[in-house]
């Protein structure tokens, strides 16, 4: 099925434009959704932009109508802070936009409009992710976290890292962050003390993120090293396993099994409480894309192949589509939505058959809150930003 391109329509004095680019989608949404949102002479309105009336972008003129989704706001790049985005997180009701000089501004997700903002640090400070505990965010670098209050970006503490992360955080139990590290160290911070209560050595460094599989934590080695380790202590829950490769994306998890999609080739299911190799399915690749799990499949965008969808139980492989690439974000009404940054496409999951594909040359990013019919947080090239409903 051939790509789309889309036109948006002209109102309310909007100029037409073709989506080509992240400029494209920026202008759209600077013209039509924030028009009117600011007094541009005063420049304390001018630099924190806010959404405007939609109703110039018609649900007919969206490319998103034709997966199912309608725009419900949108907000145009024009602040500093938007235009150098590099992290967005959606974290409860709060989208976090993480800019390139290290200022964070939270917008509510109900309506796009600025909560609060916050400067964190210089532009040289490499953070790694940020996270929502409670009523706290927490903003990690490699060296500190930084937790603030999610109803007000108020600073109510800093806590150091004993040594540097290189992941972003898995939680456990609402109080402790287990890290990865560039030397291969996997420790867990207690931000209710802000210290460091265990570590545990992997011989190569961690470079995915680690992830929570119930109430234990895995996490993989370049090297190959899969841990499993109780959060609470560092213990390990099962001997360290090897395979033959690391990770170019992150581990996945139903809760109960830890699956892997490596650079050797090979995609391997771990029953986390005795660290038991499952299955494993090799293919022809270098496994990049990230997997996902849903409802006792596992996804996987294999090169060589396409799309392909494994049973988690039995490491079956169901069905593959050639024609299809890319990371499964969501589910739809039934049909698998996925991305691979250029286009998106509405799959069948039972057969993988193709149902809709549209291009989207303009966007960045599409990020899910809540995996089945959940909303569309979509990031564009020069960081406009706009909240999609299910219809």
């Amino acid at each position: 099925m051939p790509s789309r391109v889309w036109t948006f329509g002209s109102r309310s004095g909007c100029t037409s434009a073709i989506i080509a680019g992240g400029a494209a989608l920026s202008m759209l949404l600077t013209g039509c959704a924030s028009s009117g949102s600011g007094d541009e002479s005063n420049p304390s309105s001018a630099s924190a932009p806010q959404p405007g009336n939609i109703g110039s972008v018609t649900d007919r003129a969206t490319p998103f109508l034709e997966l199912g989704y309608r725009l419900n706001w949108a907000i145009g790049d024009t602040s500093a802070p938007m235009s150098r985005a590099k992290m967005v997180d959606v974290v409860d009701d709060l989208v976090l936009v993480h800019d390139q000089g290290n200022s964070i501004t939270a917008r509510e997700v109900s309506n796009g409009e600025t909560r609060w903002a916050a400067n964190l640090g210089t532009p040289l400070t490499k953070f790694v992710g940020n996270v929502r505990i409670g009523n706290r965010v927490v903003s990690a670098s490699e060296s500190e976290l930084l937790i603030l209050d999610a109803d007000t970006g108020r600073l109510d503490d800093r806590q150091r890292l004993a040594v540097l992360s290189n992941t972003a955080p898995a939680i456990a139990d609402g109080y402790m962050l287990i890290f990865g590290t560039a030397k291969g160290e996997v420790f867990g911070h207690d931000i209710r003390v802000g210290l460091k209560r265990w570590g545990f050595a992997l011989n190569q460094r961690v470079k995915g993120d680690p992830v929570m599989i119930g109430q234990i934590a895995g996490a993989v080695a370049e090297s190959g090293q899969v841990l499993l380790v109780n959060p609470a202590n560092g213990e390990a829950i099962a001997p360290l396993q090897q395979i033959y490769g690391g990770l170019e994306n992150d581990p996945v998890t139903d809760g109960v099994n830890l699956y892997i999609a490596s650079s050797d080739q090979s995609i391997y299911a771990f029953e986390s409480t005795t660290g038991q190799l499952l299955w494993r399915v090799r293919t022809q690749s270098r496994l990049v894309a990230q997997p996902t799990v849903h409802n006792g499949v596992l996804y996987q965008d294999v090169p060589s192949e396409g799309l392909i969808a494994v049973n988690t139980r039995t490491g079956k492989r169901i069905w593959a589509n050639p024609d299809v690439s890319g990371t499964v974000i969501a589910e739809r009404k039934g049909e698998l939505l996925v991305w691979n940054g250029s286009d998106a496409v509405l799959v069948d999951p039972a057969s993988g058959d193709e149902r809709e594909r549209v291009a989207l040359p303009g966007v960045r990013e599409i990020i899910a809150n809540g995996f089945v019919d959940g909303e569309l947080i979509v990031l564009s090239g020069d960081s406009a930003l706009a909240r999609f409903s299910s219809r």
